[in-house]
């Protein structure tokens, strides 16, 4: 059987994607193919995973100003043709959308050629994009349950987001969950696949007052390629013990040898720290569209294992007491940690793969 995937753009859509796709290619002699953008987190990933991908046109609507609107708008008739174009060429049993504009034209494409089509909503408030589409498609695969208001109740499936299989190698383990938090406390800081310029300010800006409790803890912080040479350089001239790197490629490592995250509340990543069973402090992006980020982190807070702070409210001083409170009551990283058990679901790539067999067969 053949699954075309569409979408894509940043990590928080195509992670869950890449997992699906995997669950689905365990089965002798089934397809994928992804479609996305040229600009988009897909054009690098998907080649390094040996996953195939095509391109369209396709431009975002939201935020964009008033020129580039309209410009994208005028893309959109050449994206729905190479969108009818790939799905001729490629014939899929089922088509799955993960959302973001580049899903769009090849989703409703693939609805005029009556191939059956699956939301994977992986935000609390979805996104345009998949709003939209809910009208065409058979079943809507959820993150949260909050997404849920926005599409038909007969169509909708708690799912969870699937996470890449080396997390559930690696925290299928028991051992990899524990529960003991030693000193030094150990920080890691995640700002999506782009890096968070804010975090990043924030960390550069305590890095001197962090400093004084040296021993007690330890940073590896995720920064993007932007940023990455101007906060190395800070932790440098403070002599705090942290390393700084642009990427991180073992993500499931870096969350195992964690111990507290401090990140943005992306989707893809809400959904990693549950599996991995590591509280955190998180931070929406205040540009993210509906502002489904603070949606994102309320689902983790509601459940005992997160602490959320919005960008107004946390400087270096709030950043500083936070983390000496941590350091101060460590047994209550450890309680939290054992809460996250109940908002994971380690098993969404399957269960996604299973709706998405039973619709190419109805």
């Amino acid at each position: 059987m053949r699954l075309l995937l569409a979408g894509g753009k940043t990590g928080g859509h195509l992670f869950p994607g890449i997992s699906v796709a995997k669950q689905w290619l365990r089965q002798e002699g089934n397809e994928v193919l992804f479609v996305g953008t040229r600009d988009g987190l897909e054009a690098r990933i998907l080649p390094q995973q040996n996953l195939p991908v095509r391109y369209t046109a396709a431009s975002g609507l939201k935020r964009v100003g008033l020129v580039k609107t309209l410009f994208s708008l005028l893309r959109l008739p050449l994206a729905f043709l190479q969108g009818l174009w790939i799905v001729l060429r490629f014939r899929p049993d089922a088509v799955l959308s993960l959302g973001s504009f580049a899903a769009g034209p090849v989703c409703l494409a693939a609805w005029f050629l009556h191939k059956p089509l699956v939301l994977l909503e992986p935000n609390s408030v979805p996104g345009m994009t998949n709003r939209q589409l809910g009208r065409f498609a058979k079943k809507v695969a959820l993150s949260f349950g909050h997404a849920g208001q926005w599409f038909d109740p007969d169509k909708t499936v708690l799912t969870g987001t699937p996470v890449r299989q080396e997390f559930l190698d690696r925290f299928d383990a028991s051992e990899e969950k524990t529960r003991e938090i030693s000193s030094p406390l150990r920080i890691l800081i995640l700002g999506g696949s782009q890096g968070a310029t804010f975090i990043n300010n924030l960390f550069r800006e305590a890095a001197p007052e962090l400093k004084t409790l040296d021993g007690q803890l330890t940073i590896r912080h995720q920064t993007g390629a932007t940023d990455q040479e101007a906060v190395a350089e800070r932790y440098r001239e403070t002599g705090l013990d942290a390393e700084a790197t642009a990427f991180i490629d073992d993500m499931a490592g870096a969350l195992a040898w964690s111990h507290l995250v401090v990140a943005r509340s992306g989707a893809a990543t809400c959904a990693e720290l549950a599996v991995a069973g590591r509280p955190s402090l998180l931070i929406p992006f205040p540009g993210a569209a509906d502002n489904h980020q603070v949606h994102n982190a309320a689902e983790l807070v509601e459940a005992g294992a997160a602490w959320v702070r919005e960008q107004q409210d946390i400087d270096a001083p709030e950043l500083v007491r936070f983390i000496k409170e941590r350091i101060a009551d460590p047994e209550e990283l450890a309680r939290m940690s054992g809460r996250l058990e109940s908002a994971a679901h380690p098993r969404a790539a399957e269960h996604i793969a299973r709706l998405l067999e039973e619709v190419a067969q109805d």
